[in-house]
C-alpha cells in the first residue's frame, strides 16, 4: 500500500479535497521521486562601500583579503559586519596611498594658456 493510499478517504485513489483545501502536506515518504531537491539562495550582493576594496575568498566565505596589501580580514556580515574592514582600511598604508593618488594634483593649462593646479592629471 503506497502513502496516496493511506489518505485516500473515498476509495477512488485520489486525496480528499478537505487535505488540500487544509494545507497538509505530504510527508517526506509520500512525496514522488520526481520532487526536485531545494534550490540553493542566491548569495546577496554586497551593498556596503568597502568591499570594492577587499576580495571575498571563494573557499571560506568568512574571509576577505584586501586589494592592496593583501592581508586577511574576518568579513562575516553576520558576526563581525563590516566594521573589521573599515577600521583595516584606516590603517593600510598602500590603501591610503592609492586614495591620495587619485586626489593628485599637476600643473595644466586653462583655455586662456595661464598655467594652474589641477586634479586628476
Amino acid at each position: 500500500m503506497s502513502g496516496f493510499e493511506d489518505n485516500d478517504e473515498n476509495g477512488d485513489g485520489l486525496e480528499s479535497h478537505a487535505n488540500v483545501a487544509t494545507g497538509n502536506k505530504r510527508s517526506a515518504t509520500e512525496r514522488s521521486s520526481t520532487d526536485l531537491p531545494p534550490i540553493p539562495k542566491k548569495r546577496q550582493a554586497h551593498r556596503a562601500e568597502v568591499w570594492q576594496h577587499f576580495i571575498q575568498k571563494e573557499d571560506n566565505l568568512s574571509l576577505c583579503n584586501c586589494r592592496y596589501c593583501g592581508q586577511e580580514i574576518g568579513c562575516d556580515t553576520k558576526k563581525s559586519g563590516t566594521s573589521a574592514m573599515k577600521n583595516h582600511n584606516s590603517r593600510c598604508k598602500l590603501f591610503k596611498a592609492f586614495e591620495e593618488s587619485g586626489k593628485q594634483r599637476g600643473l595644466g593649462t586653462d583655455s586662456s594658456g595661464v598655467i594652474t593646479a589641477v586634479t586628476g592629471v
